[in-house]
């Protein structure tokens, strides 16, 4: 019996090595294809006037499925962007309005899918997040939204 088993788990590993091979060999692999790249630092920005606006915390939603039946996938988004650190009057505004900012972004991504997500880009979600928040804002509005994490979840 245990002769049995141990040619079956070596019959299967061998499976998996074999199968795991020919998937690199016919190229078929590109592991690390969806990281994240780090994000450049705008050279030109004086940070110095500015500050980062972090109170909107970790975001996690769902995206919208690829037909109704099926689930989205699970996305996690940790966004943050700088303001003018002597603007007191903007500050106000998007403490008072973060809940709005949290729903702007959670209603971006339930309204999309997985795949058009990834095709569009990381910069391109971003700046399209960035019109819909300054559509919100009166006081002031945000040049550069950034992600401390940007991760899907099947």
């Amino acid at each position: 019996m245990n002769r049995a088993l141990r040619g079956i788990l070596g019959s299967l590993l061998a499976l998996i090595f074999l199968a795991t091979a020919g998937v690199f060999a016919m190229k078929l692999a590109r592991p690390g294809q969806e990281l994240r790249r780090s994000e450049p630092v705008p050279a030109q920005k004086n940070w110095a006037a500015n500050t980062a606006y972090l109170p909107l915390g970790q975001i996690r939603t769902s995206t919208k499925g690829d037909n109704p039946a099926e689930p989205g996938a699970l996305v996690l988004v940790t966004p943050w962007f700088s303001y003018p650190a002597d603007d007191g009057a903007f500050y106000e505004e998007l403490a008072q309005k973060t809940r709005k900012i949290k729903t702007v972004i959670a209603e971006y991504f339930a309204g999309r899918t997985k795949d058009s997500l990834l095709y569009r880009n990381e910069e391109a979600v971003k700046q399209d997040l960035v019109q819909k928040i300054n559509a919100e804002l009166f006081l002031g509005q945000i040049q550069n939204l950034y992600f401390d994490d940007y991760v899907f979840f099947d």
